[in-house]
C-alpha cells in the first residue's frame, strides 16, 4: 500500500529582513493579526457589511490576549523549520511514502499583490522547488497559479511542472463537445433536480458588543438570508463543486426566473455542506439595546442585551441569532432556549410571528 500525505506545508519560522520572497511588496501586507484573520475567515469577512466587519484584533481577541500575556507576538504558525532530510526522516518514522507539499501559509499573501499576483505565484513555485530539491523523489510541490490570464496560467502550470511540481486540482466535464475556430462555448458542469435546500434567516452580533457600554439602541440592523445544502448524491448532487460565483434564481408569478442572490463558494468536495449568502432580508429587521454593562472586577464583566426582531412578512419566520461572545462566559438567564455550538458562539432560535415582533433578552457574565 502506498501512503501519500496530500496536505503537507513547508513553513518558515521567520524570513530575515530583506529575504522574504515577496520583499518588493512588503508595503502592501496587513499586520500579522489581520492577515491571520483573513486567512482563517477571509470569505466570511468580505461577505459582511463594512459596519459589521470586525478587525483582526477583535476576531482573534483570545489569541491576541494569550500572546500578550506570554509576552510573545502572534504568529501564523508555530516555528518549525525543516530540511528535506529531516522531512524524509519524519516520513519514514510515520510511514509516509510521498508528500504533496504546498509553500506554507505565507503564499496567502498573494491576495494583496493585485495585478502582480502572476509574478508572485511564479516566485512561490520557484522558492518551493528550491526548498524541496533534495527530496524531489518523494517531496512533490503543489503549484500556485493565478488564473487572471488563462494563457499565462497554462504557461505557469507547464513551467511549474518542469520545476518538479506535480499537484494540481482540475475539474473534468462528462461527455464530449466540439468547439469551432474562434468560438466561445459555455458548457454545463453538472445538472441536478430536486436538490434539498434549507433557508435560514440569521442575525449576527459582534464581539465588540461585550467590551464596552452602548448608550443608544442599534436600530434597523440587517438579518442575513442564507441557503444551505449538502453536496451529496442523496440530496441530488454528489460531485466536486469548483470555487466560484454561485447565483440563485426564483420563478416569479409569470414563471420567469429572477435573480434573487449570489455568493462565492470554495472548492467543495462531495458530501460536504455548502452555505450561500443570498443577501439581507428586506422585511425582517433587528434592533438591539444594551440593558446593562457592569465591570465586576479585574477582567470580569456582566452584560445584558435585549434584541427585538420585527417581521413584516405575511408568514411566520424563524430567526437564528448568533452572538460571538469573547473570553470565558456563562449565560445567567435568557428568555429563549440557547446552545453553544462553538467555544465563543452563543446561539438562539427565535420564532417571530407574521406582521409582528419577538423580543429576546439575555444576560451573560464573561471574563477576558
Amino acid at each position: 500500500m502506498l501512503v501519500v500525505d496530500v496536505d503537507s506545508h513547508w513553513e518558515v519560522a521567520k524570513f530575515e529582513r530583506g529575504h522574504h520572497p515577496f520583499e518588493q511588496w512588503r508595503d502592501r501586507f496587513p499586520k500579522i493579526v489581520q492577515h491571520l484573520a483573513n486567512g482563517l475567515s477571509g470569505d466570511l469577512l468580505r461577505a459582511l457589511p463594512d459596519d459589521r466587519r470586525p478587525d483582526g484584533a477583535t476576531l482573534l481577541a483570545p489569541l491576541v490576549h494569550a500572546s500578550d500575556e506570554r509576552g510573545e507576538r502572534v504568529t501564523m504558525q508555530p516555528p518549525h523549520p525543516s530540511s528535506p532530510a529531516e522531512r524524509l526522516a519524519w516520513m519514514d518514522e510515520i510511514g509516509i511514502d510521498h508528500c504533496l507539499v504546498n509553500p506554507g501559509t505565507w503564499w496567502q499573501l498573494l491576495e494583496y499583490l493585485g495585478p502582480d499576483r502572476p509574478q508572485g505565484a511564479a516566485i512561490c513555485n520557484d522558492w518551493l522547488a528550491e526548498q524541496i530539491a533534495d527530496g524531489g523523489h518523494r517531496l512533490h510541490g503543489v503549484a500556485v497559479v493565478d488564473f487572471t490570464d488563462l494563457g499565462a496560467a497554462v504557461a505557469e502550470l507547464k513551467r511549474a511542472r518542469d520545476k518538479g511540481h506535480r499537484a494540481f486540482f482540475l475539474y473534468t466535464l462528462d461527455g464530449r463537445t466540439t468547439i469551432k475556430d474562434r468560438q466561445t462555448k459555455q458548457l454545463t458542469l453538472m445538472a441536478a433536480h430536486g436538490v434539498a435546500v434549507t433557508k435560514q434567516l440569521v442575525y449576527y452580533g459582534a464581539q465588540d458588543y461585550y467590551r464596552t457600554s452602548y448608550g443608544v439602541p442599534m436600530s434597523n440592523q440587517k438579518v442575513g438570508v442564507y441557503l444551505e445544502l449538502r453536496n451529496s448524491r442523496d440530496h441530488g448532487l454528489g460531485a466536486p463543486l469548483p470555487k466560484g460565483k454561485i447565483r440563485v434564481y426564483k420563478a416569479d408569478a409569470s414563471g420567469s426566473q429572477q435573480l434573487v442572490g449570489e455568493d462565492w463558494i470554495e472548492h467543495t468536495p462531495k458530501d460536504e455542506r455548502v452555505k450561500i449568502k443570498m443577501g439581507e432580508a428586506f422585511d425582517v429587521v433587528g434592533e438591539r439595546t444594551q440593558k446593562e454593562w457592569r465591570k465586576l472586577g479585574a477582567g470580569l464583566y456582566e452584560v445584558a442585551w435585549e434584541i427585538t426582531l420585527r417581521n413584516h412578512k405575511t408568514t411566520d419566520q424563524t430567526v437564528t441569532v448568533i452572538e460571538p461572545v469573547p473570553g470565558d462566559w456563562q449565560v445567567l438567564n435568557a428568555s429563549h432556549a440557547w446552545d453553544k455550538p462553538q467555544a465563543h458562539t452563543l446561539r438562539f432560535t427565535v420564532p417571530v410571528p407574521k406582521e409582528s415582533a419577538a423580543t429576546l433578552v439575555y444576560r451573560v457574565r464573561l471574563r477576558f
